[in-house]
């Protein structure tokens, strides 16, 4: 989770990586949330999740994000949930992949006809 600047937006890895200040490494522990399940409940808030301004930059302490609201589903409520919004998620990276190439298609038949 980005703590600094702007706060709020969450991303994903599978991967072991280096964070700097201005990020919040959120791990599931004890097995009570899936990843994928705690990914989907943070990025549906993050437009919520709101600093208190810095000398700098807006900025989330470790304290505030502790506190956020987060839901906690059965486990087998989550995997379904997040199955279904990785679903979502494809569906709606298809069509936006799907929107590129018509647009392409428009530009090159109003390219030839323009010719």
């Amino acid at each position: 989770m980005s703590v600094r600047a702007p706060v709020g937006p969450v991303n994903l890895t599978a991967d072991r990586i280096c964070i700097g200040r201005g990020l919040a490494a959120i791990r599931p522990l004890n097995g009570e949330v899936t990843h994928d399940f705690a990914f989907y409940a943070l990025k549906a808030n993050e437009d919520d999740v709101v600093g208190s301004g810095g000398t700098a930059f807006d900025s989330i302490s470790i304290k505030a994000v502790k506190q956020l609201p987060f839901p906690m589903p059965p486990l087998n409520a989550q995997e379904e949930i997040a199955a279904r919004l990785t679903n979502e998620q494809r569906a709606a990276d298809a069509n936006r992949e799907l929107i590129g190439r018509m647009k392409e298609r428009v530009r090159d038949v109003v390219a030839r006809v323009w010719a």
